[in-house]
C-alpha cells in the first residue's frame, strides 16, 4: 500500500504531462497513469540509517541501518543473512527486511584463518541491536 501526499501526485502529474482532470478518477487510476508515464517506482518510508515495523507485512524494514560491531581478538568480515555488511571492529550497515516470525543470522568470518567463524541468530520479532560483540576462538 502506498501513501502519497496529494501535492506530490500533482507534481508527478505535471512532470508526466498528465492533465489535472485525472484527479476526478479513482486514486488507483491516478497512480497507474503516473506509473505508466514515469515507470514503476516504490516509495520507501524508511529514513536512511533507521528501521520501521510494517504492520501489514509483519516485518522490520531497514535502510542503511548501522550496527557497531566489536570483534576480539582479530578483525572479521561481517555478514548479515549471508550478505557482506562490513569489517569488524567497526560500523556495519544493513539494508533489507525480515519477517517477525523469522530469524536474522549475523556471522563473523575472521580475516586470520587460524580463528573459527562465529554466528549469532537473532529473533525476527525484535529490531536489530545497535551494537554487537564477537569473541573469536582458535
Amino acid at each position: 500500500m502506498r501513501i502519497v501526499p496529494v501535492g506530490i501526485i500533482a507534481i508527478w502529474m505535471t512532470l508526466a504531462g498528465i492533465s489535472m482532470p485525472v484527479l476526478a478518477e479513482e486514486p488507483g487510476n491516478v497512480l497507474d497513469k503516473i506509473a505508466d508515464n514515469l515507470g514503476n517506482f516504490e516509495l520507501s518510508p524508511v529514513p536512511q540509517g533507521s528501521y520501521w515495523y510494517d504492520t501489514d507485512m509483519h516485518m522490520y524494514k531497514y535502510n542503511q541501518y548501522e550496527i557497531d560491531v566489536a570483534c576480539d581478538p582479530v578483525q572479521a568480515k561481517i555478514e548479515i543473512n549471508g550478505e557482506y555488511a562490513g569489517i569488524a571492529p567497526g560500523r556495519c550497515s544493513f539494508t533489507g527486511s525480515h519477517p517477525d516470525d523469522g530469524f536474522i543470522t549475523v556471522r563473523a568470518v575472521p580475516v586470520d584463518p587460524g580463528f573459527k567463524p562465529e554466528k549469532k541468530i537473532l529473533k525476527g520479532s525484535v529490531p536489530l541491536p545497535k551494537t554487537m560483540e564477537f569473541r573469536l576462538s582458535r
